[in-house]
């Protein structure tokens, strides 16, 4: 019989395995995991009928915070997977409670998206940096109000990205140059969804990228779409292979609500 450790081996390799998940459903549902084996079972299914669709919701409302486990006590928000039905596609956490649980909150998804809020203090940065983080499927480091990530920031954590495969990396124009992006890109090279908004010389942070390993290994990039023409064409040509998005405006909307920039 396939252990729970072996099955979520193999759903960290095939996140979207319908039947990879059905098994895990049935197996949860043993061990006494039975509303989010319910959730699972429901989610996996085909269609629904409206009963169905009302148990579903409800399950979600009721359970959620208690699906996470003891990992709950170390996120503010999150989204559950609609690929991954019974665990997570995104959360947010402060630096400090990301240190504390790494291993707890890297569990929660196979492709699991960590939005990191501001560092407290410099030792936050120092701590985070001793964890894998490029054993997380996506990080996503954002500013608001404040510009916290800065060349320092960056050159901490470059080393602890490699095999990162999602990055979201919303850089302020004050205090993030070339120094902090030059260090991160040689720890990149399994990157394969990068979306920027870059610091204080952004047709520069373009063209270290189109110098970089990345062009090989990108799947999807996002970068604002004010760049110069002949900057695109560059991009356009060398990332033929690559979903590429040139964003309309400067900088997104941010949702304090959720911690999130909106989607353009």
């Amino acid at each position: 019989m396939t252990s729970a450790s072996q099955l979520l081996e193999q759903i960290w390799q095939r996140p979207d395995d319908r039947q990879l998940l059905s098994v895990y459903a049935d197996l949860l549902a043993t061990t006494g995991e039975t509303t989010r084996a319910e959730y699972m079972q429901l989610s996996l299914m085909p269609e629904l009928s409206a009963a169905q669709e009302k148990r579903l919701g409800s399950l979600r409302k009721r359970h959620r915070g208690a699906w996470l486990g003891p990992a709950r006590r170390f996120v503010w928000t999150w989204e559950e997977s609609e690929e991954t039905p019974g665990f997570v596609d995104r959360v947010q956490c402060s630096m400090a409670n990301l240190v504390k649980g790494f291993e707890l909150v890297r569990a929660l998804g196979p492709r699991l998206r960590v939005n990191v809020t501001e560092p407290t203090a410099k030792r936050d940065v120092v701590a985070l940096s001793k964890h894998p983080l490029g054993t997380l499927y996506g990080l996503e480091l954002h500013e608001a109000d404040a510009q916290w990530i800065t060349d320092d920031l960056l050159v901490t954590l470059s080393a602890s990205l490699r095999g990162l495969r999602s990055l979201t990396l919303y850089a302020g124009e004050a205090r993030s140059s070339d120094r902090g992006w030059g260090a991160l890109l040689p720890h990149l090279d399994g990157l394969e969804d990068l979306e920027v908004m870059m610091g204080e010389n952004p047709e520069r942070w373009l063209e270290m990228l189109l110098d970089s390993s990345l062009v090989r290994s990108l799947r999807r990039l996002s970068v604002p779409g004010w760049i110069p023409k002949t900057l695109r064409g560059r991009i356009t040509k060398a990332l033929r292979a690559c979903e590429l998005e040139f964003r309309d405006e400067r900088r997104s909307p941010y949702n304090r609500a959720t911690g999130y920039y909106e989607s353009y």
